[in-house]
């Protein structure tokens, strides 16, 4: 059985005394903090048997499954697949939730539950949905079914439409501290060196895997310092170096995590607030770049690559700090 977080325990339970539940959820928090533990108890409490979470009934089997025919994924097919949850056969690999995704939903959602109690809906990494996407789950959440909870999960709220957002009850784990994740990392194996960057990546909504992180930092690293020399041929040699490895939007990640830390060494703050404080050389030496306008269009980046505007023409566009159309 999920041990719900202190803070989320007291609202859920407010909440059910007054039998008084929200039609939308926020949750919020770092990943590694367990967003999707917490978001499968509280699906828990309103389809368990007796009503408890008690991870024994049937019910909450199924929850815990992810197979209870009144639970219901709104997600991309590699966020699904990061979670350990089922995909459709021939789903794509694109992080992106699609319209089309928000229409089937909302599909099932016009029928009955089938439990005759609530349905519950985890939305997890909203902020992957294209633009017609995000409208169209707007629109539902304006116009709530009865019984019908939608849980949002995610650990960057800062990339959802403000009007999606001020729609849902926001609630925000306990954030954990860079020394409890690097902890963390380390008993499953990582190096200390890489527990730390990846704890403070985790911290600030950039989460990626270790294995992510050993193929992607050297090739960002090598690009920026590219970048700052002026090598156009090595700065293109490496653009198309990390578009080979296929996961765009971790690339992204990684650069912002190192524009982030160029951007603090501006601003003269302390070493130890770095993400990358292993490699703070080396980002002293990028003396050349321009991390705010950089930083500026990667900040459009992610939407750009659901409209299918190549990771090559976003680092082209970031290298010269244009911005992206």
């Amino acid at each position: 059985m999920v041990q719900a977080d202190t803070q989320l325990l007291r609202v859920i339970d407010g909440w059910q005394r007054r039998q008084a539940w929200p039609h939308a959820v926020l949750l919020t928090g770092s990943e590694r903090s367990g967003l999707f533990s917490q978001a499968l108890y509280l699906a828990s409490r309103l389809l368990c048997e007796q009503g408890q979470a008690c991870g024994e009934c049937a019910a909450c089997q199924r929850v815990s499954r992810f197979s209870h025919i009144d639970l219901h994924l709104l997600a991309s097919p590699p966020t699904a697949r990061h979670f350990g949850l089922p995909v459709a056969e021939g789903a794509g690999d694109r992080y992106v939730i699609r319209k089309e995704d928000v229409l089937e939903t909302c599909r099932a959602l016009s029928l009955k539950a089938h439990a005759g109690g609530w349905r519950v809906i985890l939305c997890l990494r909203p902020e992957e949905m294209n633009k017609e996407a995000a409208n169209t789950l707007l629109k539902t959440l304006e116009e709530p079914g009865d019984q019908c909870l939608f849980v949002l999960v995610s650990s960057e709220p800062k990339a959802l439409l403000t009007t999606i957002v001020s729609r849902c009850q926001r609630l925000q784990l306990r954030p954990q501290t860079r020394a409890e994740l690097c902890a963390a990392w380390s008993e499953e194996g990582c190096e200390h060196s890489k527990a730390d960057v990846l704890a403070a990546m985790d911290l600030r909504g950039m989460s990626v895997s270790p294995e992510v992180l050993q193929a992607l930092r050297p090739l960002a690293m090598g690009w920026l310092k590219a970048v700052n020399a002026s090598h156009g041929g090595q700065e293109l040699d490496l653009a198309e170096a990390m578009n080979r490895q296929g996961m765009p939007e971790s690339v992204l990640r990684v650069l912002r995590s190192l524009l982030s830390d160029l951007l603090a060494i501006d601003a003269a703050c302390d070493d130890e607030d770095l993400t990358h404080r292993d490699r703070t050389e080396e980002l002293r030496g990028l003396v050349s770049l321009d991390p705010l306008a950089m930083a500026e269009v990667l900040d459009t980046a992610a939407a750009a690559l659901r409209r299918n505007v190549s990771l090559i023409s976003i680092l082209i566009a970031t290298a010269r700090g244009e911005k992206l159309t």
